[in-house]
């Protein structure tokens, strides 16, 4: 089951603004985004295409997943995941989950271990 209209604003308001935190302000080089995915919210890291002339051209632009969290509606939980190299999704923390979506959107901004932005 998709989010509701309830939860995609609650989503918005708190991943969307970690997003728009985490961009360099007014930046054409850099910037982060979030997309839906059925139960799964995907912070991306986004950057003009290497080759492109035009920077400000948001067309053209290649696209890093940084973080995951994946909403388990039957138990009202989050788990956050972090891709790695292979590029496969794994558990940020084995068997961790939380009911409040900020718990981990804190924990992805301020990032100790470096595996969301580096």
């Amino acid at each position: 089951m998709a989010f509701t209209k309830i939860e995609q604003d609650h989503i918005k308001s708190i991943i969307g603004n970690l997003c728009k935190k985490k961009t360099p302000i007014n930046s054409t080089s850099l910037w982060y985004e979030y997309e839906i995915d059925k139960q799964d919210v995907i912070i991306i890291e986004k950057r003009p295409f290497w080759d492109q002339n035009d920077l400000e051209r948001k067309d053209l632009f290649t696209a890093l997943d940084v973080a995951k969290l994946k909403y388990i509606r039957s138990e009202n939980k989050w788990g956050l995941y972090w891709k790695r190299a292979s590029g496969k999704w794994y558990p940020y923390e084995m068997e961790k989950y939380t009911e409040k979506l900020e718990d981990f959107v804190k924990e992805i901004a301020k990032d100790p271990y470096g595996c969301f932005f580096g």
